[in-house]
Parts: structure tokens; sequence; C-alpha cells
């Protein structure tokens, strides 16, 4: 009889819960003390921390209703009429509805709010909405683009219609904010836009233009406005051109700076969530007689994430603030030239390293990691989105080329910005970070060795060394984390466990060393025998 039906038993797991991801945030309030003025501190983290509880009590619950209804295309009725209707669940409106609201856009270009210290307000808000925005960030993202494009190009005194645009692109007021979206990839264009682009735009009259062609991708189709990137024909259209002709990818590309760093915020804000989700889940889950967070193991294991998350953070928070000093026009000659520099990778980086650490963070989970009951799997699925959107990991590092190949001597401004940045720090004397310190040096020395040896001023031949452009970001990469670790680490907020990450990071992860071999173009046949080895379709 006791097996005559089904028993479930007894046990069931107590989930893990996310909170306040302000109050829950180890850096966050702390970064803010070190980057803002008193008042506007005191009102940055009030606000902040009002918007967490509605992170958790509102936002959470409407991302998971996006992800489990969604957008669906309905191209025909029932009686085969063409509609092209395209369905998404309320709920996807109701968080873009909140992001205006609390001026995820607006906020980054109020004239009433200091220039200097409004970005850094507006992307600790992005920050902490990306995990439960259901992707509306990536909306939010074309719309900051878009803002920035008009701004920079000052196209509001140049085209009277743009005004409203951008009105209601830095509006708060949901029944009035409009959203933009990014139209440039085709069929033969991904990375390549000014090569890929078929699309064509044919005058009709004065800055009116028809266009004509395939975007096999566009981002937000749902939006009120969208950039288009196309070629000028003659005549016939309904579009507005708003940047000169030949001045398309120019133009554009102001619009990809800003987009690179709101997938910087998504790949930090990615990892941040997931670990909060395992150091809660860890209190809870008893495996072999004890919980989680009193195994050894599993503590060093999420440990490690906590390092390379803080390190992904700082480097993150500080290209905002680069950002913010250059809308100010408060930027220095070599703070341009760093931003520059930093924002590629930024966005290379903290993609790149977001995808293993989030896929550990599954592991953290067991089972219920690889379940689609729940958001842990999601989490992985988005984050690989970091490492494509707005430029893949090789074509970032392309640009990193690039910029070291300019005019500008950017690698002796790379140099004079780390010491800046490791001596503005004073309020500690510590013998663990000033290992740290000789640690990075020799990094930087190295680097600035090697580099000249395989670089010239010319961009013919710093592409003739793309094999190792991976190798020379990525050293770069690890050289700014390692130098803004040390610099909260020694700064009077930063605490022993700041120094701990610190050194962990500089003295035992280590920084990427750089060897000839990385650049040998003779290494390129053997590399395609490697990879095409008895494959079918000889090349």
């Amino acid at each position: 009889m006791i097996y005559s039906f089904a028993k479930t038993g007894h046990f069931t797991q107590v989930p893990p819960e996310l909170h306040n991801p302000f109050r829950d945030d180890p850096m966050l309030d702390r970064v803010l003390q070190r980057f803002l003025p008193v008042n506007a501190y005191k009102e940055v983290t009030k606000d902040l921390d009002r918007f967490g509880d509605r992170i958790i009590n509102e936002c959470h619950e409407l991302a998971k209703e996006c992800e489990n209804n969604p957008p669906k295309l309905e191209q025909f009725d029932a009686w085969g009429n063409r509609v092209d209707k395209l369905i998404l669940t309320p709920a996807w409106d109701k968080l873009k509805n909140i992001a205006a609201e609390e001026g995820l856009i607006s906020i980054g270009y109020d004239d009433k709010r200091d220039p200097l210290y409004r970005r850094i307000h507006q992307f600790s808000k992005l920050y902490m909405f990306s995990p439960a925005a259901g992707l509306t960030t990536c909306p939010l993202a074309m719309t900051d683009g878009a803002v920035k494009t008009i701004k920079e190009n000052n196209l509001t005194s140049k085209i009277p219609e743009i005004s409203e645009a951008y009105k209601r692109l830095t509006s708060n007021d949901p029944s009035y904010f409009w959203t933009s979206g990014q139209w440039m990839t085709e069929k033969a264009g991904g990375s390549d836009v000014g090569g890929g682009t078929d699309t064509y735009a044919t005058l009709i009259k004065g800055n009116q233009y028809r266009l004509n062609g395939y975007k096999w991708f566009s981002s937000a189709i749902d939006a009120n406005v969208s950039l288009v990137l196309a070629r000028v024909a003659d005549k016939n259209g309904e579009v507005v051109k708003i940047s000169d002709e030949d001045r398309g990818v120019a133009t554009i590309s102001t619009m990809l700076n800003v987009t690179r760093i709101y997938n910087t915020v998504g790949s930090c804000s990615a990892m941040r969530v997931v670990i909060a989700g395992a150091r809660d889940y860890a209190t809870k889950r008893v495996a072999f007689g004890q919980k989680l967070s009193d195994w050894p193991l599993h503590m060093a294991t999420i440990a490690k994430m906590e390092v390379q998350a803080r390190a992904s953070f700082l480097l993150f928070m500080e290209s905002v603030r680069l950002l913010g000093k250059q809308e100010a026009g408060k930027a220095t000659v070599n703070e341009l030239l760093n931003l520059r520099l930093m924002t590629p990778i930024a966005k290379l980086y903290n993609a790149k390293v977001a995808m293993p650490l989030i896929s550990e963070g599954l592991e953290c989970f067991g089972g219920q990691g690889y379940i689609e009951d729940n958001w842990l799997p999601q989490a992985l699925r988005d984050a690989q989105v970091g490492t494509i959107w707005e430029g893949t990991t090789n074509v970032l590092s392309l640009d990193v080329l690039r910029v070291l190949a300019g005019k500008e001597n950017a690698l002796e401004e790379f140099k004079k910005f780390i010491l800046c940045i490791l001596e503005e720090n004073k309020d500690k004397n510590s013998t663990k970070l000033e290992e740290c310190k000789k640690s990075l040096l020799n990094a930087l020395d190295h680097l600035l060795d090697f580099l000249p040896k395989v670089v010239e001023k010319s961009l013919e031949n710093i592409m003739r060394i793309d094999r190792g452009a991976r190798e020379i970001a990525f050293a770069i990469a690890k050289i700014y984390c390692g130098a803004f670790l040390i610099s909260h680490a020694s700064h009077q907020v930063g605490n022993e466990t700041d120094e701990d990450v610190a050194c962990r990071f500089c003295l035992e992860e280590g920084f990427v060393t750089l060897k000839s071999e990385m650049f040998d173009v003779n290494r390129i046949g053997p590399d395609r025998n490697m990879v095409f080895e008895n494959f079918k379709n000889k090349l």
C-alpha cells in the first residue's frame, strides 16, 4: 500500500532572495562617496535607496512577465490582410514608463543638474535597474545614444524638426517620453557598417528622404524614432537626414560610444545580481550536513567571483566619471584620450569576463541553475549579447589599436593616467597596497617596453599586429582595473576587504604578459592549419 500512489516527499528548498540592490551592493555607496560632493552624494543615494525598493517590489515581477511573454509579430490577420502588428506584453511598456519616471535618460541631460556628476547618478540607477529591466535597457541605450548624437552634433539648431524629438527623448513624463531605435545592420554588415550599408536615401525635398533597402537587424523596432544609416541616392522619401553626406558613420559613432557604456553596465550588473543570489542561497542551502556558507571551497569560489566583479565595476564607473567630465567640458587632454581608450576596453573586457563568471554563478545553485523556472539561465543567456552587441571582442580590440596608432602618443598618456590614479589617494600607509603597486607598475613597464617594439605610429603597421590585439586590450584592461582597485582601497572609504580584493587581483590573478610570439605574422599560417585541420571545405 505504501507505493500505491505517488509521493512528492516533504522537502522544499527555500529559494534565494534578492534585496534592495543599492543597500545590498558592497561597492556602490562607497564609490559614490568618493566621486560626489557631499550634497550631491546625499541626494543621489537617497534616490538610489528609494529606487532599489521599487526594483524589488515592482520591476523584477514585470521583467519576469517580459521573459515569459516574448514579442510576437503578427504579419497577417485571419482574412489574409497584411497587418504587421507587433504584439508586446503590457509589462514591457510599464518598464519603459518606469524608466521615464525614474529619469534613466533625462538625468543624464538635465540642465538643472551639475553636468560633472549627472552621468554618475544616471548610470548608477541603470546599474541597479538592468537585471530587472526585462531588456528595456536596449531601447534606453539607443535613446541615450540618439540624444547624445543630436546634442554633440548640434542638430536641434540645424534641423528644427529634431527639437521636439530631443525634448521627448529626454522627458521623464511617460505620456510624452519617446524611445529611439538604431537601424544600422544589414545582411552584409555587422561591425563593418560603412562597407555593409545597402540602404538608400532618396531625396524628396529639403531634409525629407525616402529609405529603400533591407535592414537585417533593427534595434528597438517599437521605438518612436530611429537613427538610420543609408547611402544618399536622388529623389523620393520621408526621413530626416541628420548628418552631412559622407559623415554618416562618423556621426552615428557618437551613439556607439554611449551604447558601449550601456553594454558595460549590463555586464557589471549581471555579475552583481548572480553573486547576490549566490551568497543569499549559500545561507539557505544545506548540503552534506551544513550550509553552503560553511563550506570553505564554496566561499572561495564566490570570493573569486567577487574580486572580478569589483574590478569590472570600478572600470565601468571610472569610464562614466570620465564621460561626465568630457560632457561638462572639464576633462583634460589626458582624460579625453583615456576615455577614448577606456570605452572599448571596458566594454570588451567586462563583457568577456562576465560570461564565465555568470556560468560559475549558476553552478553555485546546482541543478536549479539550469532550470528555466527561475531567472538564472536567463541571466547567462542575456549576458551573451554583451560580447557581440556594439562590437565583438575582436572588433573592439582593433579599435584599441587605432587609438594606440593615433598621433597623441596614447601609450605615454595611458602611463600618466595610471600613475596619477595611483598617487591620488594617500590616506593609508599599507604594505599590502605597496606590493600591489609594485606588481602593477611592473606590468605597466612591461607593456610600455614591449609594445613600441611591435607598434609603429601608422595604421598600416598597427594593423599588421592584429593577431595580438586581444592580448594588448586585456593587458591594458587589467592595468586599469588594478589601478582602480588600489586607488579605492587607498581612499579613506576603503576597508580591509578592499585591500584583500586589490591584493588578490594584482598579486594572485596576475596581469597579462605580452610575448613577441603573440604578434608573429609567421604564425598566421599555422593558425589556419590548426583551425581547418581535416576541414572538408578546403580553403
